[in-house]
Formats: structure tokens, sequence, C-alpha cells
């Protein structure tokens, strides 16, 4: 019976000792997706279990990572129980002396050495002035100089006290002369001392700041039993701040007969707390921090409010929110046994989720956790465009190009900023937003000085008082000059404007225009001309305006 429960007890203990038994282990990043705000990161662990219970720590993942992400899963012939999650400290072990510390301590101990051997010149120097007042003590002892036994007679008192004197100059001489040496070296043990405590407080300081100081390792701890062992393989995947992707393009365009060359790059940046060493990436146009469930309308009640007259200006003429597409430098012509070098676009495809895009890149990326921005090329495409000109002469002599593009809808776009190319040359910056509902995007693509406008006043404004009325009356005549200096015919579409009534009483009235189109609302004209090479065209326009003659008018 004792023997049986011995072997019980030792049973139990192998079971419970097996049961607590812990591994760390090392996990490496298999891939990346990185959201608008924030990135996911996948790893995968190994390790080669015994039957039994096991608390695996595994470790490797950023301290930042969102608790409530944390997903593991595996491969295996075992069974996850539990996972949790804690933060170590770990000592690092010291680093070996530095080149400076070295530097430091001989300095120190050739500074002791001089201090050890100014100890014994001072020794040195304190036993002769010891010798030199024990030989003055001596002398002025001396029978012959104390008026003893033989220094009665004249002869032999001067004698002596000449005798004396001699011997005490010197004396005094040599005790002097030590007392000087002696302080000499006193100053100089000093300072040696001095500068053995400021290079201790040197190397001191350097030691303090070489110590490691314990590092905080984020382990997930997975709680897993296996009846029989075996090879397991862990996945598990979190989400971490403080990584994100935007959207950056460029719009390239070699000419009016050459289609718009689209860029799609994405501007990565992280500072996650881990590096991201070779590893694939994907960017989502998902963004985990908006808020995913549906607004909720409140009531829209209509209230009576108080109407204050104002004068307000209407808009002016607006611009199509632009998207803007580009591509890579023009290369220069190569030999024929040349091949065109990969771009990293090459190795992209875009995957449709349920309700965000994906752009899986092949090519493995390192990204360190340093915040720094970092270009990743997304897709390049080819868009067919139609090219225009636009002047709009009462504020730009110059034409403006304008290229239509059309099929952009399929390249899934985000809004933002885009570098405009013409020919190989950097001509300007737009933003663009591709949320804007239309079948064609409008690209600005700069200037174009060789085709230009003159906006001439054709006489002085006439103004008068209308008889018999409370009317004011002004009218206006302009003449628009369009040149085109080109060798090929250029389709131009010119813009101007006349005033708006921003109130009643004021009335203005279009005359003498030949626009291909008046928007009465907005006030604005448009003329869209073929001017041929080398040749101008003309048109004109007017407006009269009235308005009350006790008022004064502003027009803005």
């Amino acid at each position: 019976m004792h023997k049986l429960t011995v072997l019980v007890t030792l049973l139990l203990l192998n079971f419970f000792s097996r049961a607590s038994e812990e591994l760390i282990l090392t996990s490496s990043i298999k891939e990346v997706t990185v959201f608008l705000n924030r990135a996911q990161v996948f790893r995968n662990a190994s390790v080669n279990l015994k039957p039994g219970q096991h608390v695996l720590a595994i470790e490797g993942a950023s301290a930042q990572l969102d608790p409530a992400s944390l997903q593991v899963g595996g491969k295996g012939t075992f069974v996850i129980l539990d996972v949790a999650q804690r933060v170590v400290y770990r000592q690092e072990e010291a680093p070996k002396s530095s080149p400076e510390m070295l530097r430091y301590e001989r300095q120190i101990k050739a500074a002791q050495d001089s201090v050890l051997h100014l100890g014994y010149a001072l020794e040195r120097v304190q036993l002769r002035r010891q010798a030199l007042s024990q030989e003055k003590s001596i002398l002025l002892a001396n029978p012959l100089m104390t008026g003893g036994k033989g220094s009665d007679t004249l002869p032999n008192l001067k004698s002596s006290l000449i005798y004396l004197r001699s011997q005490l100059e010197d004396i005094h001489r040599a005790m002097v002369e030590e007392k000087r040496n002696e302080e000499e070296l006193g100053k100089v043990r000093i300072s040696l001392n001095e500068r053995i405590a400021l290079l201790t407080q040197y190397r001191e300081s350097l030691q303090l700041s070489n110590t490691p100081v314990p590092k905080p390792i984020q382990q997930i701890l997975v709680n897993v039993f296996s009846e029989r062992g075996g090879m397991a393989k862990l996945d598990f995947h979190y989400t971490v701040q403080d990584a994100s992707w935007k959207p950056a393009y460029d719009i390239r365009s070699s000419g009016p007969d050459k289609p718009i060359v689209l860029t799609y790059k994405a501007l990565i940046r992280q500072n996650s707390g881990e590096d991201w060493n070779q590893v694939p990436l994907t960017l989502s146009t998902n963004d985990p921090t908006l808020r995913q469930e549906r607004p909720q309308l409140p009531v829209w009640y209509a209230r009576y409010f108080q109407e204050i007259q104002t004068l307000s200006a209407k808009p002016s003429v607006s611009d199509n929110r632009a998207l803007s597409l580009a591509g890579y430098e023009d290369t220069e012509e190569k030999l024929q046994d040349e091949v065109d070098a990969m771009m990293a676009a090459d190795y992209s495809s875009l995957v449709q989720t349920f309700s965000n895009v994906e752009f899986k890149i092949d090519l493995p990326y390192s990204i360190a956790a340093d915040n720094q921005e970092r270009m990743l090329l997304i897709q390049q495409s080819e868009l067919s465009a139609t090219y225009r000109h636009f002047l709009v002469p009462r504020l730009e002599q110059d034409a403006f190009i304008e290229a239509r593009v059309s099929g952009w809808e399929t390249l899934n776009l985000l809004p933002g900023h885009a570098n405009i190319f013409y020919d190989g040359t950097l001509i300007g910056r737009a933003h663009i937003d591709p949320r804007v509902f239309s079948d064609t995007l409008s690209l600005p693509m700069g200037r174009d000085r060789m085709v230009f406008a003159q906006r001439v006043r054709k006489s002085t404004p006439d103004e008068k008082n209308r008889m018999l009325s409370q009317e004011r009356i002004r009218t206006e005549s302009w003449t628009i000059t369009v040149r085109n200096t080109h060798k090929n015919a250029v389709h131009v579409l010119v813009l101007d404007q006349i005033p708006v009534p921003a109130e009643s009483g004021i009335a203005v009235k279009l005359h003498e225009t030949q626009a291909s189109r008046y928007d009465e609302i907005r006030g604005m004209l448009e003329w869209d001309l073929l001017v041929e090479s080398g040749a101008e065209q003309k048109r004109s326009f007017g407006y009269e305006i009235r308005w009350d003659k006790h008022r004064k008018l502003m027009i803005h």
C-alpha cells in the first residue's frame, strides 16, 4: 500500500510539472495588411510539443497591439485552451568595456600612480625638513653656543658666532627650499586627485549610460494540450496603431495625341514598435477607426427665422474636381538587346472584398518603425484623353490645358495629391477627388503660353440717370482677342462673365454677345473657338445694369 501511494504521488507530480511547463517561442512576421489607419500583422511560430499541457510564451509581437484584435489559430494535434497576454522585462547582458571606457580607466590608473609617487616625494621632503630642524637644535645646544666651557675668551666667542651664523643660514635656506618643494608637491597632488575624481565621474556616467535598461517583452501566452505530442504550428494576427498609408498620384502626358499615364502610389509610414523586414504587404482601403454602424437621422424641423438682407457674391466658374493620374519619367531609348526594368507596380494585384479594395504586393518590403514615409507603386495605367485649351482673359492672358479622361471608374482611386508632368517636366501639383460623380474627369495640364488672349474695354463705361425714373443705368462693352501661335489649329474654350443681381431692385441685361453658351443664373459666358495656326479671332460682349440711383452699387 505504501509503494502504491508513492507511485501515485510521483505520477501526479510528473503530470503537474508537465502541465505547468512554459516554453518560450520566437515568432516571425508572415505578412502585413496596412489600412488607411492602423495595420494588421500576421505572425507564425512552431514548436515540437511533448505530450501534456504547455504554456507557450510567444515573443516578437508589438507592445502596441490591440488586445481585442488578437486571434490565434494553428495546425497540429493539439488543443488551444486559452490565450492571454503579458509583458515581461528582460535584462540584457551588459556590454564589454568600450574603447572610451578603457581610455578613462588607463588615465585614472596613471593619475593614481602619479599620486602614489608624489606621496613618496612628499615624505622625503618632510624627512629632510625634520633632519634640518634637528640639526639646528643640535647646533644651538652646543656648549660653545651657549657660553659653556671653551667660549670664555673673546677669540673663541667670535669664531663661534661666525660659525653659528654660517650654519644657520645654510640650514634656513635648505628649510625654505624644502618647504617650497612640499607646497608645490601638495598642489600637484591636489590637482591629480581632482582629475581622478573627474575621470571617475566620467567613467561612471559612461558606464551608467551603457548599462542596458530592462527591455519590455510582449508575450502572447497560448495554453495548449497535446495528448500525443508532435509538431505544432501557430498562426496569430493582431491590429497595431500608429501605422497607415495614403494615396498619391502622378499625371504624365507626352502630348495631345498621347494617352494619359497614371501611376498610383502609396505613402506608407509606421511607428508600431516592430520592424517589418522583408514581408509581403497588402494595402487596404478600409479604415477600422471609422464608425461602422449606420448614422441615425434626427427629426428635421422647419421654423421661421429673421431674414437679413445682405449683398452676397455668387460663385464664379467652378472647376471640376480633378483626378490626378501619373506615370514614370520617360526613359531614354535603349539598345535593342536591353530589357526594360520591371516596376514594382507589375507585382501588385487588386482584390475586391465585400466593402473595400485591397492591393496585394508580391514583392517583400522592409519598413522600419521610424515613422518615416516610404513610397510604394501600386498601379500604372494608360487612359485615353482629349485635350482642350481654356482661356479666362478676365484673370489670365495665358491659356490653360485641360485633359478630359474617361474610363477612370475601374481604378479604385482615393482622394489624394498628385504631381502633374507634361513632356517629362513637372508643371504643378493638384488635389484630386474621385468621389465627384462624373463619367469624365478633367485633369489640369498647366499653361500654354503659345495660346493667349487680350481683353479690352471697347469704350469708357456709360453711366447716367434715367429721366423721370428712380433708376441709374450703366453700360459696358468688351472685346476679347484670341491668338494661336502653334503650328496646328487649337480648340479653345473662352470663359468670361457679367454681374448677377444679388437682390431685388438690381437688373442686368446682356447685349452684343456672340457667346456659344450663356448661363443666366451664374452670369457665365462661353465661346467655343477653333483657332487656326498663326490666326486670331475676336469676340465681343456687353451688358447693361440698372439699380436704385439713391443707393450705392457694389459689384464684387
